[in-house]
């Protein structure tokens, strides 16, 4: 989702990122969501999580890469760490786990 200014809100909500980059590829996370707060007890740091949100929105590696101002080689590695935390293998499993966290049933 993104404002008329090019912004992209994590959560739904187009808003600046307030780790310091902003403008067209600012994203922020709702640090105090239960999916948030279930991935930071998972080891996901917030940079992982921003990538997370935006796999979860059905964005490719190259999109998010663009999104959050990287090359898509960190975006890769990124997912990689976040597959091995949450013992997934595929962007589909991570889409059905992040499902389910909310409902509580993780």
């Amino acid at each position: 989702m993104t404002d008329r200014g090019g912004n992209v809100g994590v959560t739904g909500t187009p808003r600046a990122m307030s780790a310091g980059r902003s403008g067209a590829n600012a994203v922020d996370i709702d640090e105090h969501s239960p999916l948030d707060s279930w991935l930071a007890l998972m080891g996901v740091t917030p940079q992982e999580q921003r990538v997370v949100h935006l796999v979860e929105r059905g964005l490719t590696n190259p999109e998010i890469a663009g999104v959050l101002g990287v090359s898509r080689h960190t975006i890769r590695n990124q997912l990689a760490s976040v597959f091995n935390k949450l013992h997934v293998s595929r962007r589909a499993e991570l889409v059905y786990i992040l499902g389910r966290v909310p409902a509580g049933d993780i």
